[in-house]
């Protein structure tokens, strides 16, 4: 690209040889990124690759806080996990913390109510969700449904037009062998309809197993939705 706005994704020739001559390297440039899933293992590697290889992006963090432990905090404390430390020493401690000050900020809040998001991003990078194989399926409901819902509603309050880049796992395409290749998921699933009943579930099996003779009853009921 020849005329690029400074907020938008560039290449750029890295070296001038025969040898390099086809190789590029992508930039974000002074684009405003909003990330979600920083505190997770995917996370800490997208966060540390836009630290370090697009030093002039602006980062915006969704971190829920926990008890008494602040967003900024947990930042704080993430930042110093060994996969910064080679960004780290490179900057120097220094630039570290104007890097903390000026170019990142964060947004406190959860998926399910992440709050008021800023209004100029440039890039989303969703990738905040539960990975468990087994969580409560209400639990479940509630981080990877009603917080991709959650997030997606408020970056349409928010007036931004971003790229957006949803990351999930291999595991949503179901019991499938073979390859598959990447492509949007098509499935026949009305999440609309699964959400309120997996969000109930819970209730229903406590209260099924109640009465003496409700163990075995709910035991036959989770059974047969499970198949």
């Amino acid at each position: 690209m020849t005329d690029a706005s400074p907020t938008e994704p560039t290449t750029a020739t890295t070296d001038t040889t025969p040898a390099a001559a086809t190789e590029t390297a992508f930039s974000l440039g002074s684009a405003h990124v909003l990330l979600t899933g920083a505190t997770g293992f995917v996370g800490q590697a997208v966060l540390e690759r836009l630290l370090s290889s697009h030093p002039d992006t602006r980062i915006s963090l969704l971190i829920r806080p926990k008890s008494s432990t602040s967003g900024e905090s947990r930042l704080t404390t993430l930042l110093k996990k060994p996969v910064f430390r080679s960004w780290r020493e490179a900057v120097g401690e220094a630039e570290v913390e104007r890097v903390i000050r000026e170019r990142i900020t964060v947004v406190q809040g959860d998926l399910a109510n992440p709050g008021e998001l800023p209004g100029d991003l440039d890039v989303v990078i969703h990738g905040a969700s539960t990975v468990s194989f087994d969580p409560p399926i209400d639990e479940a409901f509630q981080t990877n449904v009603d917080g991709a819902t959650g997030i997606y509603g408020a970056l349409l309050a928010s007036g931004s037009d971003p790229h957006v880049v949803h990351v999930s796992t291999a595991y949503v395409g179901g019991m499938r062998k073979g390859v598959r290749l990447e492509a949007p998921l098509e499935h026949e699933i009305d999440w609309r309809a699964e959400n309120p009943a997996a969000k109930s579930a819970r209730r229903r099996v406590e209260m099924a197993s109640r009465p003496p003779e409700g163990a075995e009853v709910a035991a036959r009921g989770v059974a047969r939705e499970a198949r």
